[in-house]
């Protein structure tokens, strides 16, 4: 789906709104953006990062989604007419779409194509796709000012390609350092 996400606080004794958590908005660590595979081992990767005054709120900063949409997964795109059918090299070969086929390239060395098995079909690769080999792993900052205390965390997720806003929320208690 694209997009991007961020990491913000509400204190747990406020409404939990969106307008509380956009008072709150966590900065990434840029060192500590890595994919973690499902067994545990962390790869690091280089994070795309947007910030400043045209994110919002203003002067917060969010991450780029680091796993490709593999654009055989959107039917018509390299199936049939459409704009990565004639993409060269984006055809299958042994079951396997080529990273071509891929939006941007993906961040894992061993990507080399989807995987002809997928939940809906679609296929895979090592870190592309309709990704279920592991997951995003961020480190936040808690700015130095933020009192002790229990607090809502929540990760926000704004689709690219579809009008979807993905949400979670944590109860996290911030202690003195």
């Amino acid at each position: 789906h694209g997009g991007g996400y961020q990491y913000r606080l509400c204190p747990a004794d406020q409404p939990l709104t969106e307008d509380c958590f956009q008072q709150m908005p966590l900065d990434f660590d840029r060192s500590g953006h890595a994919i973690m595979w499902n067994n545990g081992t962390l790869f690091p990767i280089t994070g795309i990062f947007v910030d400043g005054d045209i994110v919002k709120p203003a002067n917060s900063t969010w991450a780029r989604n680091p796993i490709p949409r593999v654009n055989t997964d959107n039917r018509g795109l390299a199936n049939g007419p459409g704009i990565y059918s004639n993409v060269s090299g984006c055809n299958a070969t042994n079951g396997r779409f080529r990273p071509a086929c891929q939006q941007f390239p993906a961040p894992c060395p061993q990507d080399t194509g989807t995987y002809p098995w997928s939940v809906d079909g679609s296929g895979q690769g090592a870190c592309s796709g309709d990704w279920t080999l592991g997951m995003i792993s961020d480190l936040v900052i808690v700015p130095k000012d933020v009192k002790p205390g229990a607090y809502v965390l929540s990760w926000r997720y704004d689709c690219e390609e579809t009008a979807q806003v993905w949400q979670n929320c944590a109860d996290v208690i911030i202690e003195s350092p």
